[in-house]
């Protein structure tokens, strides 16, 4: 009896204790999803005082899409891996970036981070700017000196070539290669990336000669909450036997852009200062500049030991039968002066918080994002771009980091050619495809680089200008360090400083955030209206000019260059709105827009179309680099398009558009010659360019190392790639898409202005300027109905989307009230009503009210 009382206080005991553990597991577990729903919530904001993360909602959609779905169909695969990694899957989290290839003996992850750089130093004024100051050049130039161009173009080659710093510009972080299965005859290679979720996803089947399975797959995010990238190998059979991975920097070598530092001194002061212990390892390392980092690596793989060899970690040990973890991380000086510790701190933390966490916060953002707006098209190889380009940009900005320069965050060179920023068209296609999209918060890197270079590059401007303002120099870091440059420019590019800040004005006009305007917006816009106000100069007849003047990639001054002028013309006309908006600088206001009266026509050649950035009417129809700035009153300048400007203006336009793009299946740059096409409705090129863009980088397709590989002027070697390499995270190919079926740069909002009119079209939740919120669709060229919200209570202005005398009301949905009535409205004639905050509207034929119109799946 006391045996069995001794045995029943046994068994209760160790019962009470089994229930205390898992009360405490699932109190853990409990405690990491409650983590796991607060990091996701929780948005950095940078310069933004809030998100502008509103989204419509969907209940009176008349076309049903799980936009969760939408996305997973767009997944990346193909069946097998690549050896290069400028073709790898790009995983990042809006800062840290990592490209993902290889076979299970070598896979390898190349790591980033937007704001380490090699050279991050001052550059002497002398270096990066033209021996002579504008006045200078402008008191030789009308005496008639022909020769300063090849003068200025002579000496800063020279500079380039004698300089012992180079360029400051972007290097590669990491290298972390894991070894499977090195025994065993792999096959069946697949890869995935799930834009849905951004999680990359490495597969194979691989058995040992003997018999044994050792297949599995290995998967890898860069965590959007937590700053980490996690990859996790799974094993499908008994385990993976000897693993082996090794953790380190790939080194640094002298060349073009460290050409007086030799591979001695290179060993000697700028290398991977390495660590381990058990289960964690780190380096430390100083780069050339003012630029530092950590990068750590903990793992929870039993049985293998850790050992510095050199400038590297190795490891290699049995693990057993589960899954395998590793969690990564890059911490920059710039994050924090402790960026060692915090580096430790932080993948200690993230094994502490275990995988399946991790993941569930990083797909539970990544789910928020993708139900802010949807598109679709008849055509998913067609539709693919738009999520592509959103994808991309999202893994490589987010607010309150470093912007990403020409080059992302997942590179895996020490020395990219284009790793630095560049002010040219390229500015403003890297912005592209956010605010339309409904990511306008992805905009804030940008504004926050601006904002952090304009007092570092103020005293630039003033000794080489002159004059009061900013000018944002043709290149520079994001430490605000102008950049040596061999080209003619001599970072007197004048067109870069508008396109810089063209989106300051554009942020507010989509979201309606007066709060940024004032803060940020403001004073970047009235900066450069302020240098461009003292740049003109008045001519003999009282016309303001632009001179010197130049075409960007051609050594020669000339007066009103078109891109030069219509950026001009786009900052005076943005400054002289938002100062009206804000209430203050009247006096600056009203002398903007009398320099804009005074600021001649654009020149037209005897054909109609503008005169060129030249000055000449090039044989042949002009380069594909040519056309694109000379449709800058189209594409940016928001002067004229098929529906706007004065009819001089429109049909200039379109002849220069018909003279440089109608004819041509291509353009350089793949984004703005194409927003111009939408811009000027060209229906038949724009189903052209909705072929090209999925065989694009830009547009999805990573089996290209280059957006210019699929183009007819460069060669490509047998294995798809070439020595000219440029991988901007631009989600322009989104912006397109969005512009073919809504547009609202001159104040009127169009709806399906130049997508091909066969099959079905619709969108969910994209904005507008006027801060709208619309929705809609169109069947085989006829257009339902048109949701819109107001965000601001602004007054609407809808171009009629239905056809020719229809009869259209507009309807709040809340109440059921009609608040504007139109009989027999003409085609493209503007609905104009006033709207309250936050209240949804139809607006739709009266004789097909919205409950009418057929819900349809798509």
């Amino acid at each position: 009896m006391v045996i069995q009382q001794k045995r029943c206080v046994l068994l209760c005991v160790t019962f009470a204790l089994a229930l205390s553990v898992i009360q405490v597991a699932a109190a853990k577990e409990s405690d990491n999803v409650s983590q796991a729903a607060a990091a996701c919530s929780k948005e950095e904001k940078g310069l933004l005082g809030a998100i502008p993360d509103e989204v419509m909602p969907d209940t009176h959609l008349r076309s049903r899409v799980d936009a969760l779905k939408r996305v997973r169909s767009h997944a990346f695969t193909r069946k097998r891996s690549v050896l290069d990694w400028r073709r790898a899957m790009p995983i990042g989290n809006g800062d840290m970036g990592a490209s993902v290839h290889g076979y299970p003996d070598n896979l390898t992850w190349h790591i980033g981070k937007n704001d380490v750089w090699w050279n991050n130093m001052p550059t002497p004024h002398e270096e990066a700017y033209p021996f002579m100051n504008v006045e200078e050049i402008r008191r030789r130039l009308r005496s008639g000196d022909k020769s300063v161009s090849k003068k200025i173009l002579s000496t800063l080659q020279k500079r380039w070539d004698a300089a012992g710093t180079g360029r400051a510009h972007m290097s590669s972080c990491a290298r972390f290669t894991l070894q499977l299965c090195r025994s065993a005859v792999f096959y069946r290679t697949g890869e995935k990336l799930d834009l849905a979720s951004a999680i990359a996803t490495s597969s194979f089947r691989a058995n040992e000669h003997y018999g044994g399975d050792m297949s599995g797959r290995v998967e890898s995010f860069v965590s959007r909450t937590d700053d980490v990238l996690v990859i996790r190998a799974t094993p499908h059979g008994s385990g993976w036997g000897i693993v082996r991975f090794e953790f380190g920097r790939d080194p640094m070598e002298p060349g073009m852009h460290t050409p007086k530092i030799t591979a001695e001194e290179v060993d000697k002061l700028y290398q991977p200062q390495m660590h381990a212990e058990k289960q964690l390892a780190w380096f430390d390392m100083d780069l050339r500049g003012e630029d530092a980092f950590s990068v750590a690596l903990a793992t929870d793989a039993e049985g293998v030991d850790l050992h510095v060899v050199g400038h590297d970690v190795f490891a290699r040990g049995r693990t057993g039968a589960g899954p395998i973890t590793f969690y990564l991380t890059v911490v920059s000086n710039n994050d924090t002066a402790e960026h060692s510790a915090e580096a430790r701190r932080r993948v200690q933390r993230a094994k502490s918080i275990g995988w399946k966490a991790l993941r569930e916060r990083h797909e539970a953002w990544w789910a928020k994002f993708w139900q802010r707006s949807w598109v679709a098209l008849p055509n998913a190889v067609r539709e693919r771009p738009w999520y592509w380009g959103l994808y991309r940009a999202a893994s490589a900005r987010r607010p309150g980091k470093v912007c990403p320069p020409y080059t992302p965050p997942w590179q895996a060179s020490n020395a990219p050619g284009w790793g630095m920023f560049i002010l040219t068209y390229e500015t403003t296609r890297a912005e592209m495809g956010l605010l339309a999209t409904n990511h306008a918060e992805t905009m804030e890197p940008w504004f926050g680089l601006l904002n952090r270079v304009r007092e570092p590059l103020r005293p630039h401007v003033r000794r080489h200008y002159g004059i009061e303002g900013m000018a944002y120099p043709h290149s520079f870091s994001w430490r605000g360090y102008p950049l040596q440059t061999p080209t003619c420019d001599g970072n007197q590019i004048l067109a870069g400083s508008g396109e810089s800040v063209k989106y300051a004005w554009d942020y507010y006009e989509f979201t309606g955030d007066i709060d940024f305007l004032r803060r940020v917006g403001y004073p970047m816009l009235k900066d450069v209206a302020t240098f461009y106000r003292n740049y003109l100069i008045e001519d003999e007849k009282g016309n303001l000019i632009v001179f010197p003047s130049h075409y960007l990639e051609a050594a020669v001054y000339r007066t009103n260059c078109l891109a030069d002028v219509s950026m001009i013309r786009l900052t005076l006309k943005d400054a002289a709105k938002a100062a009206d908006v804000l209430g203050v600088d009247a006096d600056l206001a009203a002398d903007w827009r009398d320099a804009l009266k005074r600021i001649p026509d654009y020149e037209a050649l005897p054909d109609g179309r503008w005169k060129n950035s030249l000055g000449a009417q090039l044989a042949g129809g002009g380069t594909v680099i040519l056309d694109l700035h000379d449709l800058y009153p189209v594409s940016i300048g928001e002067e004229a398009d098929a529906w706007h400007g004065t009819p001089a203006m429109r049909q200039q336009a379109r002849a220069t558009y018909e003279h440089y793009l109608g004819h041509q299946p291509y353009a350089w740059d793949i984004s703005l010659s194409f927003i111009a096409a939408a811009r000027m409705g060209d229906r038949e090129y724009a189903a052209k360019i909705l072929d090209i863009y999925p065989k694009t980088r830009d547009g999805g397709n990573i089996n290209q190392s280059d957006n210019a590989s699929y183009h007819r002027e460069f060669a490509v070697d047998a294995d798809g790639t070439q020595g000219f390499d440029v991988d901007i995270t631009s989600a322009c190919a989104s912006e397109f898409i969005t512009e073919l079926m809504l547009q609202s740069h001159c104040g009127d909002i169009r709806l399906f202005p130049a997508n091909p009119l066969e099959g079905h079209y619709a969108f969910h939740s994209l904005r507008t300027r006027g801060a709208f919120l619309i929705s809609s669709e169109m069947r085989d060229g006829k257009v339902p109905y048109v949701l819109i919200q107001s965000l601001r209570g602004n007054t609407c202005n809808l171009v009629q989307p239905f056809g020719e005398g229809v009869d259209v009301q507009v309807r709040d949905l809340a109440s059921g009230k009609i608040v504007k009535q139109v009989d027999g409205a003409d085609a493209d004639e503007i609905i104009t009503f006033d709207t309250a905050d936050k209240r949804i509207y139809v607006i739709e034929r009266k004789d097909v009210p919205l409950e009418k119109v057929p819900v349809i799946t798509l």
